[in-house]
């Protein structure tokens, strides 16, 4: 069955800015999201934030320097904060399941066909 990446942007999360009943309402709804789309779930991850990000370029491709920098590729409001990888039969199937995200709610969740490869690094879907 095809896989298809959801990857949840919204505003970067603030703890000092979201209430314990806000937090616990979130967490709810993510939980009921989990449970009610069980089958179609492969995976998912929620993200800390973006100051806990370290971005690596390599300066000349492989074999070159890799220069290390503190913080996000770049700047921007809405942060990638987690995501889902559902197995669904095609992109309406996983678009139904992917709607339902309570990041969808408040910012954008983008879904991608995932890349398979076999043992050979032969492109399978």
């Amino acid at each position: 069955m095809p896989k298809y990446a959801a990857l949840i942007y919204g505003e970067e999360y603030d703890p000092s800015a979201t209430s314990p009943e806000e937090m616990q309402q979130v967490m709810a709804d993510y939980m009921e999201f989990g449970q009610d789309n069980a089958d179609s779930l492969a995976g998912g991850e929620a993200l800390h934030p973006t100051t806990t990000a370290t971005t690596i370029h390599v300066e000349g491709g492989k074999g070159g320097k890799a220069v290390f920098t503190d913080g996000p590729f770049a700047e921007t409001k809405e942060v990638l904060g987690g995501f889902y990888i559902i197995d669904a039969a095609d992109l309406d199937t996983a678009l139904k399941v992917a709607q339902q995200i309570p990041g969808a709610w408040l910012g954008k969740v983008e879904v991608r066909p995932v890349m398979e490869f076999d043992e050979q690094g032969n492109q399978v879907s």
